[in-house]
């Protein structure tokens, strides 16, 4: 069994495609390519972290979460992020294990907003989470990582992977 980490998704966003300039023509084939990409790497077995921006849907809307978590392989938590909006219970109404603002794994501090975390990242582990898009991929010497599908060519990664990034010269 594998640890994957993800961040921002963006289901049913439509406009994160302008946005982020990403290679969609519209939001069902983003989800489509999302949800086939994810599926190529984990299995039914693995263990995945979404941190934050997950979908965005209204809390009226939050059934729409369960297609996606249906079509989804692996066992799944979600560390909120800002386009989150259902309230945690909703999200394991619809399959997330567990649901929280931050979350440590190993070494891996999980928080979806780089800038909530404190300037001593180093001591405390590496830091994984989303939210800036395309900004920077990584800070090496701050042990820093975004594993945001806008850096990982649409792909979760490895908790492996992650590591091996930030040793790369």
């Amino acid at each position: 069994m594998t640890t994957f980490l993800t961040a921002d998704e963006h289901y049913f966003h439509g406009n994160i495609i302008k946005f982020c300039n990403r290679p969609f023509k519209n939001e069902y084939e983003m989800r489509k390519i999302l949800i086939s990409n994810h599926n190529e790497v984990v299995h039914s077995g693995d263990t995945i972290f979404h941190i934050g921006d997950f979908a965005m849907v209204s809390a009226s809307q939050y059934e729409k979460l369960k297609g996606i978590m249906k079509q989804l392989n692996g066992k799944h938590h979600l560390i909120l992020g800002n386009h989150d909006y259902c309230k945690p219970q909703r999200y394991v109404d619809v399959g997330f294990i567990s649901v929280h603002t931050a979350m440590w794994v190993e070494e891996f501090v999980m928080v979806h907003d780089p800038s909530v975390y404190c300037a001593c990242t180093q001591e405390l582990g590496i830091l994984a989470h989303g939210h800036i898009h395309t900004l920077y991929h990584m800070i090496k010497d701050k042990s820093v990582i975004n594993v945001g599908v806008d850096m990982n060519h649409f792909y979760p990664i490895t908790l492996e992977e992650a590591r091996a990034m930030l040793k790369e010269t």
